[in-house]
């Protein structure tokens, strides 16, 4: 499996100037080399590796990933889907991770926080049930996202009117009291929300498809619009006359891009306000330059200073 990997993934067949085959002969000693002290005493381990090495653990992901099902491995990365091993009677089950070391914080989709805490109550209970696999493992989700939200001072009120917004955004029927799922409720909400992630993939593919085909160009500040109408047919017309025809160029569309006032604030317009270190400093170039400049020595011998002994 290793062997597979290096050959397939490595281009050149080096790695910092190790060819694979010296890469597969250092493995194999340290592999066939290993040595522990136990009870004063040492030992030689012949079989396997020791556990939480960065070698053994790369070791067996190499051997789950590219040596159990190689040629299924390859039908799975052409269309992008995900694999891996588990045993659980059939059953695949997931759910939200929190890290143990984070606490005391909101739960959020994101490293930075989010200012509108509407979106984020939304954002936390969409992951909720893209990630629960049952709807069990969603009610536990659902009870640690409604308590953190009230420990960080939110109302009840604003918590439940939350998740009824976000019930009936998928057409699910109004919860008065009790906000628990049946298996058929769950099972529609989880099935909407997952057709929604595709459909939003499929837009994010075609948006970027279409950033591909297109000259973002920013329109000057002219005096008038009329001579910004004018600029902007001579750039088209100088386009079209030498790069609509070539085929690299003949399917980018020109977009023009509108060029906003900056809104000055009162800190930004004040006469004492200090100016970053970076502008006030001379860079290294010029430092060297400034004091290492030779001078012309017809001016220092105006410049030399006279004394009245000469």
């Amino acid at each position: 499996a290793l062997n597979y990997l290096l050959r397939e993934q490595l281009p050149d067949q080096r790695i910092v100037g190790l060819t694979v085959d010296t890469i597969l002969q250092l493995v194999q000693l340290v592999l066939k080399t290993q040595f522990y002290v136990y009870n004063a005493a040492l030992y030689q381990q012949i079989h396997g590796g020791a556990s939480g090495l960065p070698l053994t653990m790369f070791l067996a992901y190499t051997y789950l990933f590219f040596g159990q099902y190689r040629e299924l491995v390859k039908n799975f990365t052409k269309k992008n889907e995900f694999f891996g091993s588990y045993t659980n009677k059939g059953t695949l089950e997931s759910k939200v991770y929190y890290d143990p070391n984070i606490v005391d914080t909101l739960p959020n989709v994101s490293n930075e926080l989010m200012e509108n805490a509407t979106k984020q109550l939304y954002a936390v209970l969409y992951r909720a049930v893209r990630c629960c696999s049952d709807v069990e493992k969603f009610h536990s989700e659902l009870l640690y996202i409604q308590v953190s939200f009230v420990t960080f001072g939110f109302t009840s009120e604003f918590i439940l009117s939350g998740i009824q917004r976000f019930y009936q955004q998928f057409n699910i029927l109004e919860k008065f009291w009790d906000l628990r799922l049946n298996n058929n409720e769950y099972y529609h909400l989880r099935r909407c929300i997952i057709e929604d992630v595709e459909q939003q993939i499929k837009l994010k593919q075609q948006r970027e498809q279409a950033k591909e085909h297109t000259l973002f160009m920013p329109c000057p500040r002219l005096v008038d619009e009329e001579s910004t109408d004018a600029f902007k047919q001579c750039f088209e017309y100088w386009w079209n006359k030498y790069y609509a025809n070539e085929s690299p160029t003949n399917s980018i569309q020109i977009k023009w891009i509108e060029q906003t006032p900056t809104c000055l604030t009162n800190s930004n317009i004040l006469i004492n306000r200090r100016p970053p270190l970076r502008l006030l400093t001379l860079s290294k170039h010029h430092q060297n330059k400034k004091r290492y400049h030779p001078m012309d020595p017809f001016l220092t011998n105006i410049t030399r200073p006279y004394y009245k002994d000469e």
